[in-house]
């Protein structure tokens, strides 16, 4: 198997608009816009205390209808723009690669999608052991994601259960990183099993693979949701090497517990919480973390809310704070940002565990700033 050149990307993409009006019945071509400005005191050696970042994904989703109930549609996105930093030097990197490039077959119990796509599970919502293939943060207002080139069907066995299976293409050739899920709804509650064998390859786009060997792992996964008074939820993992050419192999647990309650204040005070505990074994030696994440979120009226998110990680010792104000109009998204964390001496990403920053937001991770963002949606 080999990569798929750029240039046949963009053909096929242009093959694509060429042929909207004839095969589409329902053609619809949308984009979204960001210009973000990020001031911090704890900027990167050699780069200045302010950025600003400014992207576009246009959108174009075709929608062929076969019969009553099944469709074939195909969905084309693009990522461009660019990164500004004054520094010592005035540094511009400009950016652009396929964002979405998918087609996809559903019928009643069938779905079928291949391409370049998002795959996302998992009742998480910040501490998500379950990101293996995405990097959703609820403090992003721009809502997008990465995505993997793979197959993967859905196939639903009847109102209560679902089946996944996916094949993902690693970055080396003739291999392909294979697994599958198993859901199941029952009253308000729903659980779930994920597996998932990983080749040496960056699948996690919020950081490396789980394991530090680079070698194949093999991941399995349990989630459980209950969506009662106060809702509840869990994601655990368990990975390990199944090969390694020199020294001991390496393993790792993870498991998150959260839960989120909506308190009879005003027009509503949603607060919720999540806690991460992981460790990693290599050998005889062994690594635990913990971390703790708290959010509360208040609407004012009906276009602004207040975010607030505080994070706490045990080993490091160190707090992270994230204010957030937004403003939604029908078209646009107005959002002013306050973060205080520990300074860059502390790699900020590692609170996380397997989570991920916001794309963009280099300077948000340490020290303390703000961001403003401006989204526009057509």
């Amino acid at each position: 198997m080999t990569h798929w050149p750029y240039a046949g990307r963009f053909s096929l993409a242009v093959a694509i608009l060429s042929a909207a009006p004839a095969w589409g019945q329902l053609v619809d071509l949308k984009g979204q816009q960001w210009i973000i400005v990020t001031l911090s005191n704890d900027p990167a050696p050699g780069t200045a205390g302010h950025e600003e970042f400014i992207g576009y994904i246009p959108t174009l989703s075709l929608v062929h209808e076969l019969n009553r109930l099944s469709i074939l549609d195909l969905e084309w996105a693009y990522r461009g723009g660019m990164l500004i930093n004054g520094g010592s030097e005035r540094n511009v990197h400009w950016f652009g690669r396929q964002h979405r490039l998918w087609v996809r077959y559903a019928a009643e119990r069938l779905d079928l999608r291949l391409g370049l796509q998002k795959i996302a599970f998992g009742p998480g919502q910040l501490m998500r052991p379950l990101a293996w293939f995405d990097t959703f943060d609820l403090r992003d207002p721009t809502g997008q994601t990465e995505g993997v080139t793979a197959i993967r069907l859905q196939y639903f066995l009847g109102p209560r259960l679902v089946v996944w299976g996916w094949g993902i293409r690693p970055d080396v050739p003739d291999s392909l990183s294979v697994g599958g899920r198993v859901e199941y709804t029952f009253g308000a509650s729903e659980v779930a099993l994920t597996f998932h064998r990983h080749q040496p390859t960056r699948l996690d786009y919020t950081g490396p693979p789980l394991l530090f060997s680079g070698n194949k792992e093999e991941r399995y996964g349990l989630d459980l949701r209950w969506d009662g008074p106060i809702g509840l939820w869990t994601e655990m993992v368990s990975a390990r090497a199944v090969a390694a050419p020199v020294g001991p192999l390496d393993r790792m647990e993870l498991a998150m517990f959260g839960g989120d309650y909506t308190l009879p204040v005003g027009l509503g005070l949603y607060v919720m919480a999540e806690h991460l505990w992981s460790r990693i074994t290599i050998g005889d030696l062994q690594a635990v973390s913990q971390v703790s994440m708290a959010m509360a979120s208040y609407p004012f009226g009906m276009l602004d809310r207040l975010l607030l998110v505080v994070v706490y990680s045990r080993r490091q010792k160190s707090l992270y704070r994230f204010l957030q104000w937004q403003r939604t109009y029908d078209n646009f998204i107005l959002t002013l940002i306050g973060f205080v964390n520990p300074e860059r001496s502390i790699d900020a990403a590692t609170a996380f565990g397997a989570q991920g920053g916001v794309s963009g937001q280099s300077l948000a991770s340490a020290g303390r700033g703000m961001q403003f963002m401006i989204i526009y949606n057509h």
